[in-house]
């Protein structure tokens, strides 16, 4: 019995040894988090080991009173550090500025890092109060929004969210530096849902989840009221329902900006009455059961605000169902300019409207069938020779001009022979209660082919593209002599004749980031945009330079381009039309051919104070 004991356990051993030979040996990580400003250390700070694109923890450790951490048996590999402490703003190695491009930490088999540093950016705040015609106004709820810019125009993002008391203060702290508008907003009734933020998780600020604010009690703010032609809506610091005409303001380390108090008074509200004319109400069985079940069986009807709005407000775009015989009534529409589309179907319609100061009556809008384009998708090729169809994966949106959040968009796969149709065809079997998909009506469209071709879109919005498509790129885009990518798709008529040309040589630009010391500069933020007219038509790139002051873009469509390097910058900052004529003549213009090679260094332009 010793002896079967004896040889099953030398066999473990053999057996552990072996597994563990095979396994390379894990390394440490050690470092040091300051406070950006002062160089101090700071304690208690979590630092948390992640992989690259992932949010939840592999190993986590808390900062001692010297401001050192541990992290032991770290796996070969890989990752991003995170540093999080509150009153201060996520960071990570290598970062020039909150939320900026950071530094990957490699760990090599038994590799021992010692010398890791994090400098943290202390978080700001903003108070002020929230007033209704003078009166403060309680428990309504303040936001602070980020502000990027998409296509050159403002994009905002919802942040963090307080709650005023009952003398209207609000206090949102916890902010990381940059720039950002206020909005507040004040509920006329106890029947609106609770309104909460929730962040974007891309930004991974474990501080931002820990002040979320949820209405607990309370639905309706004190202090203020509406009359029945009256309604609160979303403002903007500091009076103004449109976001485009907030007041931006910067959040400096450590700073706190006070009195920013936001007037939120209600405003007068109108009501846009009409008729949808057209034929609309196609017999089947869903309408059928609509009708049994009182439902409205007309016409879907909404009104776009052509201002700003925000990108995750549905609550500023009215919209109801038209009766069964396309009457409808729109209430509580406060002035601005509209777009008031109506769909059924297949069938779409639009008209603009502006309310004013009274109420709009007998408003008409007609539907129709829409328009179609259809064309082919094909690989460049030698001339004169047959063409080949492209990839699998592909497809054609078509997306109004200019770019109204809420409009919308018509789209359709690419064939594997390369022919497309948008709207597609009706399939050869339809459900009889299916609706038809709908067709665009007439006007100037971007056609977007995803996903080589796409609106410019934020640092952290790139979409993917499989293995197939790696090398591909939109080399051209015409209707007969017309140059789709510069000047739009006209839809007048129906086009049969959108032919889109995929190339496969592709050039790539590399080359360093420097200091004004003419030494490597890492995390620097490098963008390639279009030149010209191409600008908000061709997908802006960027990249970061690394430990090197490297960088490289791969893949990039021939063509002209401005080539900017930053010390920091705002992400996407550089799709801001403004920003972009203020640094255009520190940029260099380059050319890139098919299948050329472009390397140059470039210095880094300093960050504004």
């Amino acid at each position: 019995m010793k002896t079967k004991w004896f040889l099953r356990s030398a066999l473990c051993i053999l057996l552990t040894s072996a597994l563990g030979a095979q396994q390379p040996a894990p390394g440490s990580i050690q470092g040091l988090v300051t406070d950006s400003s002062s160089n101090m250390p700071l304690s208690k700070v979590t630092v948390e080991l992640r992989s690259p694109g992932a949010a939840a923890a592999i190993a986590s450790t808390i900062t001692d009173s010297e401001g050192r951490f541990f992290l032991f048996n770290v796996k070969p590999a890989g990752y991003r550090v995170v540093a999080m402490r509150s009153g201060y703003a996520n960071s990570e190695p290598g970062q020039r500025h909150v939320g900026g491009p950071s530094q990957p930490v490699a760990v090599a088999a038994g590799q021992r890092i010692s010398d890791l540093r994090i400098a943290m950016t202390r978080a700001g705040a903003i108070s002020g109060h929230v007033l209704d015609n003078g009166v403060p106004v309680g428990i309504a709820d303040v936001v602070a929004i980020t502000v990027t810019y998409i296509e050159g125009q403002p994009n905002f993002s919802l942040l963090l969210t307080s709650r005023t008391n009952d003398l209207g203060e609000y206090h949102i702290f916890w902010l990381p530096p940059g720039k950002y508008v206020v909005m507040a907003i004040v509920w006329d009734t106890a029947s609106n849902a609770p309104y909460f933020m929730t962040p974007d998780g891309s930004n991974d600020n474990t501080f931002v989840t820990a002040r979320r604010s949820l209405r607990a009690v309370f639905n309706r703010a004190s202090g203020s009221g509406a009359a029945e032609n009256e309604a609160h809506v979303p403002f903007f610091y500091p009076g103004t329902p449109d976001p485009q005409s907030a007041t931006i303001m910067e959040i400096r380390p450590g700073a706190e900006l006070r009195n920013i108090d936001i007037h939120a008074s209600a405003l007068p509200t109108r009501h846009v009455k009409g008729t949808v004319s057209g034929i609309f109400a196609t017999p089947n069985a869903a309408n059928a059961a609509a009708i049994r079940a009182g439902l409205p069986s007309g016409p879907s009807v909404r009104m776009i605000p052509l201002q700003a709005v925000l990108n995750t407000n549905d609550a500023q775009v009215p919209s109801v169902n038209a009766e069964a015989n396309g009457s409808f009534e729109i209430k509580n529409v406060i002035a601005g300019r509209y777009l008031l589309i109506a769909t059924s179907g297949a069938l779409t319609g639009s008209v603009p409207v502006e309310v004013r100061d009274r109420d709009i009556d007998g408003i008409g809008v007609t539907l129709g069938q829409g328009l179609s384009a259809s064309g082919q998708v094909a690989l460049d090729g030698p001339a004169g020779a047959a063409p080949s169809p492209p990839p699998a994966g592909l497809r054609i949106t078509l997306r109004p001009e200019p770019f109204i959040p809420g409009v919308p968009t018509y789209s359709a796969a690419v064939a594997a022979n390369g022919t497309f149709s948008v709207p597609p065809p009706p399939p050869a079997n339809p459900n009889p209660n299916a609706s038809p998909a709908p067709a665009p009506p007439p006007g100037l469209y971007r056609v977007i082919v995803t996903p080589l071709l796409g609106p410019p879109t934020l640092p952290d919005g790139v979409p993917f593209v499989p293995p197939a498509l790696q090398n591909a790129y939109v080399k051209s885009m015409r209707v007969g002599d017309i140059d789709v990518l510069k000047d739009g798709l006209r839809l007048d008529h129906g086009i049969d004749d959108l032919r889109i040309v995929v190339g496969t040589n592709p050039g790539t630009l590399e080359g360093r980031v420097l200091n004004d010391r003419q030494q490597p500069l890492a995390s620097a933020v490098v963008a390639l945009v279009p030149d010209s007219a191409l600008r908000y038509r061709v997908n802006h790139r960027w990249v970061a330079s690394d430990a090197a002051g490297a960088f490289q873009f791969q893949n990039v469509a021939p063509g002209d381009y401005l080539l900017f390097a930053w010390d920091s910058i705002e992400n996407g900052g550089w799709q801001d039309a403004g920003v972009l004529r203020d640094y255009e003549s520190q940029g260099k213009r380059v050319h890139v051919d098919e299948g050329g090679k472009i390397t140059m260094d470039l210095g880094a332009i300093p960050a504004r104070n």
